[in-house]
């Protein structure tokens, strides 16, 4: 056996080492405290533009916040087709940067150089949770770093909270203060000063909606509104506009800097700066913002305001461009609201019914998709996957048949041109923002200009006679200009353009042509509102105000000779309508809270960054592949505590890594010396090591911390080495697959590896096994479980013991619907099937049955009654099968949401219920080893947030087996599961 295991952790070695290959791939780029990371050399012509513009807003951070840092690491990829930035503090400070342009949807982006305004943001992540007081720094030392919070061991999070105390704070917090430093850092371009962020909060105003407390914007405002987790955004952001507002900037540091002088609690710094609970200060502001609103409104009602006629009785939420049919008077557009899978959908203008075409897969926020309508053979155009690289899909305005015309387009701001059937599109590749050409039959994606690095285009129009195509074309200043081409001329290669309308810092988007070609009709901030406005494309310097509204009016198209069809704001989003064409000679602009802010405090207007110096020293730069082995650093080290069967280990455990991840170990060593075990059982230590998509793991007297807390067992007596490959394909989000491969020797065994209650009295085994799984999963703004779909998961694995092969082969399958009229309320079949082709008499031919599988404390998900091996009723174990057939029914009540209750540190977010029925059947082949076994049961879900950052689970269950000839005893069940995300 000593021979056998040697030979397994050679092999592993080998194969790791050859994987090394991958880094070649990835290249290096070091400078100063900078550390960046890309992937292929297709964007190495960004390194200096990039290293710049991050310098630029450093040494601003580090000169105002008084920060110094060794290290920060950033990641640039072009995985995606839109932009994004992401911040994390812990272990080590690393960012995540997309390269691509930004979405312009409604103009919450402003219009400038996206690097700088990313970095400016990103940073400010980074300095608040990173920034340490004495007290943190010694820490750090004593844990050697700082420690990241892990679910599977929980006293991670106390040492994590002790080490970096500030990450630990609600998102509004986060990113109130960073959209506000990155608004000034830029000159005023940012949420701060965004026409978006006060119409929100004006259309709540307007509508007499509530404003939500700093608690119900967790329980409610996150998670059922439909702009989700963005409103963390807008509410961050306003509070903080009115705390500078009011309470200066001086003040606003004091809150939010780290120093030896401030608490601990980012709720008691507060309340140390301003005197009062952030509950109370809250509310101070939710009274300042309706009046602040209501003279807003006040001013714009001065003149007459447009009439609205809507064409739906609801907000619909998020809603793409959509298409007209002037022969059926219906249009069409991707919707995206609360408790309604996101759909592209038909609208009746005369009725206002809505008619669901085709499910519309990975949604954007706000925009929905990108949608072009062809009127004349009633075909509507999409983009899918979203999220990642957008497919271009076709669908039958009739009968809604879906069919993906090119798998990876990455291609969105479709347009169709009805002279020649051909879609025009807005590509993204390697940074740049393509107009692009997509000939009938839309296989092919030609390249027509490409914008020059830094601007972007989006908005695109064609006019009725196909000979112009419009476009909105980004500054890197917040200006914005209108433009546009011929078609002729980009089909012969000439790339010029013609700005119709610049303006220097407000917005020019959303503009279509008129019927006869005569006008372009678009929306615009001009005014600080979103009102809809014309140019003559006979007299390009008439630019005239066809709207005056008191929240905003979107995506004008002329529907009739007097009327137009729009989109208006309202709180929970959209809603379609129809307004007079009619010009507007008087309008009143609105008032910035943004703009109050740098009166009261000009000082703000000195933060604003000159441009980046993009000339490298290249005596201080240093560049190279890419080595994730050699680049192993130790991240932390603590003392932890774990369980060993019955009784408690202590321990330590050390963490490392590479900075981009793809390279980790994790290793735990500890005792249990006071235990009534062996003498040899009273040493644990286990290892894992993650490298890209292999894992090595090896364990000597396995633990758990969750072992602590019963019933539910996973350490294990005796040894394991193991090995595993497990890769998930996601391109096509929210299609999933996923392949996964493993193979594994034990020794010296008490119980089998898999079930803790079946003694083996085979000592040494060897297991190996390979599964494939798919999914499809959605759920609805506003939900907490997956609510529609299917999972499908075939695994194969055989054991290996005293001579002999134990085989089984395994189907699950799931498949769940909403409940229709019931919002949040889905029924779910979960079916397994398995069969054992071992030596029938034989424990490891058997699959056993059995238990909630929650433990008191746990970190799995709280619904373990759905696991294949769980049945509710009866004990951990108790069933055995040598083949089987389940069937679980289960209905997903919807959910509870506890709005204001609580305070900041400890509040509920909601209650749900589940009620479920199994059957089982084992042996069926035998008549006389057969058993049906029933059973039914309920649980209750109660999620607590505590110290804003820290969800945990109550759930409480109960579960009544019943099996013909014998007696039926209920069981409960009561769990909490800790330190959920």
């Amino acid at each position: 056996m000593r021979l056998s295991v040697t030979k397994f952790i050679l092999l592993t070695i080998i194969v790791l080492s050859s994987l090394s290959g991958y880094s070649q791939k990835i290249n290096h780029y070091q400078k100063n405290n900078l550390e960046l990371i890309y992937f292929g050399n297709r964007y190495s012509y960004l390194m200096p533009h990039v290293v710049g513009t991050y310098e630029n807003a450093f040494n601003f951070h580090k000169k105002y916040w008084n920060y110094h840092t060794s290290t920060i690491n950033v990641v640039l990829s072009d995985f995606s087709d839109i932009g994004y930035g992401g911040a994390i503090a812990i272990p080590r400070n690393n960012l995540s940067i997309g390269i691509e342009p930004y979405s312009f949807a409604f103009s919450i982006i402003p219009s400038s150089e996206r690097f700088q305004w990313l970095f400016n943001h990103e940073l400010t992540h980074i300095v608040m949770a990173d920034k340490p007081n004495k007290a943190d720094e010694t820490w750090r030392k004593i844990f050697f770093g700082k420690i990241n919070r892990d679910e599977q061991y929980p006293v991670s999070a106390l040492w994590s909270y002790l080490t970096t105390p500030r990450w630990y704070a609600p998102r509004w917090y986060h990113e109130g203060i960073a959209c506000f430093m990155e608004t000034w850092m830029s000159g005023g371009l940012g949420r701060a000063m965004g026409g978006y962020d006060e119409m929100y909060f004006r259309s709540i105003v307007a509508g007499k909606k509530p404003i939500y407390s700093n608690i119900g914007l967790e329980t409610e405002g996150t998670t059922i509104d439909f702009q989700v987790g963005s409103n963390s955004y807008l509410y961050g952001t306003r509070f903080v506009d009115y705390l500078a507002y009011v309470y200066g900037t001086d003040k606003l540091k004091s809150f939010f800097v780290r120093t030896d002088s401030s608490k601990t609690f980012y709720g008691n710094q507060f309340k140390k700066v301003y005197q009062k609970p952030i509950s109370k200060v809250w509310k101070e502001w939710i009274k300042f913002e309706s009046g602040f609103q209501q003279q807003n409104i006040s001013q714009i009602a001065q003149y007459p305001l447009t009439p609205f006629q809507p064409i739906t009785k609801k907000e619909l939420g998020n809603v793409s461009r959509y298409g007209y049919n002037p022969a059926t008077k219906k249009m069409y557009a991707a919707l995206n609201f609360p408790g309604e899978i996101s759909q592209i959908s038909e609208i009746d203008l005369r009725t206002g019914k809505i008619r669901k075409l085709a499910d519309l897969d990975s949604p954007s926020l706000y925009y929905s998709t990108h949608l072009a309508y062809d009127p004349d053979k009633n075909r509507v155009f999409i983009s899918e996957q979203n999220s990642t690289y957008r497919s271009l899909v076709q669908i039958d305005g009739k009968s809604g048949k879906k069919k993906t015309l090119i798998r990876y387009s990455r291609t969105g701001e479709l347009v169709y041109n009805r002279t020649d059937h051909s879609l025009w599109g807005i590509k993204h590749d390697n940074g740049y923002s393509i107009l692009v050409k997509i000939p009938e039959p839309y296989n092919t994606v030609i390249p027509m200009y490409s914008a020059e690095f830094g601007k972007s285009l989006f908005d695109l129009a064609i006019s009725n006679d196909g000979k112009k195509l419009t476009a909105s074309l980004t500054g890197v200043r917040g200006e914005m200009s209108l433009i546009m081409f011929s078609v002729e001329d980009l089909e012969v290669g000439k790339k010029k353009f013609e700005t119709i309308r610049k303006l220097e810092d407000n917005t020019l988007t959303q503009f279509q042509f008129s019927p006869n070609d005569k006008y372009l009709i678009g929306s615009s901030y001009y005014t600080g509102v979103s009102n809809i406005w014309r140019i003559s494309l006979e007299d390009t310097s008439r630019f005239e105000l066809l709207s005056n509204t008191e929240t905003g009016f979107f995506m004008p198209l002329q529907y009739t000779t007097d009327s137009l069809l729009v989109l208006k704001f309202q709180r929970d989003g959209m809603i379609p309508g129809t307004i007079p064409i009619k010009v507007i000679n008087d309008a009143n602009s609105i008032e910035y809270l943004g703009n109050w802010v740098s009166q009261k405090n000009p000082e703000v207007k000195d933060w604003s960054l000159g441009a980046p110096n993009n000339q490298s020293d290249s005596s201080s730069v240093h560049e190279g592949a890419y080595l994730p082995w050699k680049e192993l650093k130790l991240n932390n080290a603590y003392p932890d505590i774990s369980g060993f069967k019955n009784t408690i280990a202590v321990g330590y455990r050390l963490n490392f890594s590479d900075p981009s991840g793809i390279n980790s170990i994790d290793l735990f060593l500890g005792t249990s010396p006071w235990s009534a075990y062996k003498n040899n059982q009273k040493i644990h230590a286990q290892l894992e090591w993650k490298y890209w998509s292999w894992t090595l793991s090896a364990s000597y007297n396995k633990t758990n911390f969750y072992d602590l807390f019963g019933p539910t067992k996973r350490s294990r007596a005796g040894y394991s080495v193991g090995l595993n490959y497990n890769r998930v394909f996601s391109t096509k989000k929210p299609l999933k697959y996923e392949l996964d491969f493993s193979a594994a020797t034990y020794g010296n065994l008490e119980f089998l590896p898999q079930y803790q209650n079946i003694a083996t009295p085979i000592r040494n085994i060897q297991e190996a096994s390979a599964s494939f799984s798919v999914e499809k999963l959605r759920k609805t703004l506003g939900a907490i479980d997956d609510e529609k779909g299917y999972q499908w998961k075939l695994n194969m694995y055989g054991i290996l013991a005293g001579g002999s092969l134990f085989p089984t082969i395994e189907s699950h399958q799931s498949i769940g619907l909403l409940i229709p009229k019931v919002r949040n309320t889905s029924f779910w079949i979960r079916n397994s099937i398995g069969q054992s082709l071992g030596d029938r008499s034989s424990a490891l031919s058997k699959s056993y049955f059995g238990g909630f599988r929650n433990n008191y404390v746990d970190w799995q998900p709280s619904e373990q009654y759905r696991l294949p091996m769980a049945f509710p009723g009866t004990e951990i174990d108790e069933i055995s099968a040598w083949n089987y057939v389940k069937t679980l029914g289960e209905l997903n009540l919807k959910p509870i949401r506890l709005r204001n209750v609580g305070t900041s540190f400890l509040y509920p977010t909601y209650l749900k219920s589940s009620l479920f029925g199994t059957h089982l059947l084992t042996d069926f082949d035998k008549k006389d080893q057969r058993r049906n076994i029933f059973n039914a049961g309920i649980q209750v879900d109660l999620q607590l947030v505590l110290f804003s950052y820290m969800k945990t689970t109550w759930s409480a269950g109960y579960a009544m087996p019943f099996e013909k000839g014998k007696e039926s005893k209920g069981q409960f069940m009561f769990s909490v599961k800790l330190l959920g995300f």
